[in-house]
């Protein structure tokens, strides 16, 4: 009995950790200390939050554009006083980037970000 209950474990581990790693799932970018790419050049995603951190000290500001540079279309900006040490949100209907998404962190001190998002 005791082997098949671990065997049934296994089994049910497996199949789940299977599932969290297919496309279609929130996947996060992890804390970011600085600007740089999320999702890649020519895919297309689905950007469901976007989260500002501050050091305490120093006022950060993060933004989000379509795609691998800050030079293409901002699709959503935060600002974050350095009293509140965190700002964002999660949007109900995720914001669309057709190529791409792209962070961008300001702010002197360790300002970072942290974006959840999908691919389509």
């Amino acid at each position: 009995m005791k082997k098949r209950i671990m065997l049934l474990t296994l089994f049910l581990t497996l199949v789940a950790a299977t599932c969290f790693a297919v496309e279609g799932f929130v996947q996060s970018s992890g804390l970011l200390s600085s600007s740089g790419v999320v999702g890649t050049s020519g895919g297309s995603y689905a950007l469901v939050s976007l989260e500002a951190i501050t050091d305490g000290t120093n006022d950060a500001t993060v933004t989000a554009y379509n795609g691998t540079s800050a030079g293409g279309l901002a699709l959503v900006s935060f600002y974050c006083q350095a009293a509140s040490r965190f700002c964002g949100a999660t949007f109900p209907y995720p914001i669309i980037a057709n190529n791409g998404i792209y962070v961008s962190i300001t702010g002197s001190g360790a300002p970072r970000a942290i974006a959840t998002y999908m691919p389509r």
